[in-house]
């Protein structure tokens, strides 16, 4: 850039060779829709003359982009939200996840994850699965959480028939061939074998941070499956569970960018009384345990970065602040950690909470604006509430929190027990009592410690 802006300025300090350069190289060129030269004199706050008015979109009070949910007469949700675009995303999420494994062989989600959009009654791979998305320039993923299922597929909105029958053969019709699941074998050993090499300990975080603060119940269970139940993953094992999760009273199918009415015969056609590849349509056995917070402490080996994020859950939730420093500094930052909790209840300042506000609803808006991101939003709010709230709902409930809301809920927060994961050199950590009899002092400050030697 710096010597872009020198060459002109010599440019123009030498006119003579400006003129000489003119005649040398012809005529100057012109944009020929510069508004700087057309329109000299007219500001860029008036309209340009001649150029016709401009139409914008209206909303009339109640927004357009209304989420309606119909449910079927098996207990099948469907919930759509239009949107323009040419394509559509659409897909099913299913109430079934880790935290429901308690009764079962744990890892099964994540095989569940790694088997999608394979072999099923109509397909005999998941290379014709893909190219009959292909053909609609469709791409598909499925993705588990603690508590969540989800298959999805982004496609021509024109090929809503194929892509929500594929989705109904892909969920309800898997063959789970003995192929199929020794090559999944292999790919979840791999990947458990990756996360342990990831420089980034965000996910072992995350996973360590749930078994303290829920050990053994629910959310605290393993998401990934243990090295040691690899082997034991079975077509029959995974029946075993299908059989009891994947009913269609725990399902919604979500769509956006399509019409409601046509998403609804869709799933007249493909996901009413279909009989799927386990036999049953009735759960048996279903594990309905609310999450039981617990507090506790965990220690591992290594980590870096800061950050605070929270987990939400239908029934549970987690706020979390993570931090890193050099070894011999871990107390100081576990003590910055703990005072920063407890200020969170005591004295909000409204300058802070308003700019927290604004940047909650900055962030809320900017990530409504993808597709695929409402598209869950609609898919995890029906599956959860029965309903969706919709953005300026959400909004408005951000804008109504004050000061006391923030003290009541952190002062109601700190009064339970801390939950901690650790990584790293930890011989400065603090103990876990200590840690406790911090966050419930008046000032987070942690309990002194003498060294007779040093």
């Amino acid at each position: 850039m710096a010597a872009v802006v020198m060459a002109a300025s010599r440019l123009l300090r030498d006119s003579g060779s400006w003129g000489r350069s003119r005649l040398r190289f012809g005529p100057p060129a012109h944009r020929r829709f510069s508004s700087g030269g057309a329109y000299p004199n007219i500001p860029l706050s008036s309209p340009l003359p001649g150029v016709p008015k401009p139409i914008f979109a209206t909303v009339d009070g109640q927004e357009k982009f209304e989420t309606k949910v119909t449910t079927l007469d098996n207990g099948l949700r469907v919930a759509s939200q239009n949107k323009f675009g040419q394509f559509c995303t659409v897909g099913i999420l299913i109430n079934s996840g880790s935290r429901y494994e308690a009764k079962y062989l744990s890892g099964i989600a994540h095989f569940l994850e790694k088997l999608a959009f394979s072999s099923t009654a109509r397909f005999d791979s998941k290379d014709e699965i893909l190219l009959t998305l292909e053909k609609h320039g469709g791409i598909c993923d499925c993705q588990t959480s603690r508590d969540t299922t989800m298959y999805a597929v982004s496609a021509d909105s024109k090929g809503l028939d194929t892509v929500v029958g594929l989705l109904a053969d892909v969920v309800l019709q898997p063959r789970l061939t003995d192929e199929e699941v020794e090559m999944t074998r292999m790919a979840v050993q791999f990947e458990l074998e990756d996360l342990n090499m990831r420089p980034d300990p965000e996910p072992l975080l995350t996973e360590m941070i749930h078994e303290a603060a829920y050990r053994e119940n629910t959310v605290g269970l393993h998401r990934f499956c243990p090295a040691e139940n690899i082997a034991k993953m079975s077509r029959e094992v995974l029946h075993s569970y299908l059989r009891n999760y994947y009913t269609p009273d725990r399902m919604v199918l979500a769509g956006v960018g399509v019409e409601h009415e046509q998403l609804v015969g869709c799933a007249h056609k493909y996901l009413l009384g279909v009989q799927p590849a386990w036999g049953s349509v009735e759960a048996v056995d279903v594990d309905r345990s609310v999450a039981q917070y617990t507090g506790g402490i965990v220690k591992h080996h290594w980590m870096y970065n800061a950050t605070s994020y929270h987990h939400s859950y239908e029934d549970t939730g987690l706020l979390c602040i993570h931090a890193s420093a050099d070894p011999r500094q871990v107390r100081e930052m576990v003590e910055i950690i703990t005072k920063e909790f407890i200020l969170m209840g005591g004295t909000v300042d409204e300058v802070e909470l308003e700019r927290a506000k604004t940047q909650l609803m900055s962030m809320l808006m900017m990530n409504l604006e993808s597709r695929p991101v409402i598209f869950e939003d609609v898919g995890r709010q029906v599956l959860a509430t029965r309903s969706r709230k919709l953005p300026h709902e959400l909004c408005t409930l951000i804008r109504n929190v004050k000061p006391e809301d923030v003290k009541r809920v952190a002062s109601k927060m700190l009064r339970g027990k801390p939950a901690v994961a650790a990584l790293g050199d930890l011989t400065d950590l603090p103990t876990y009592e200590h840690i406790q009899t911090a966050l419930s002092s008046k000032d987070g400050r942690l309990p002194r410690m003498y060294r007779l030697f040093r």
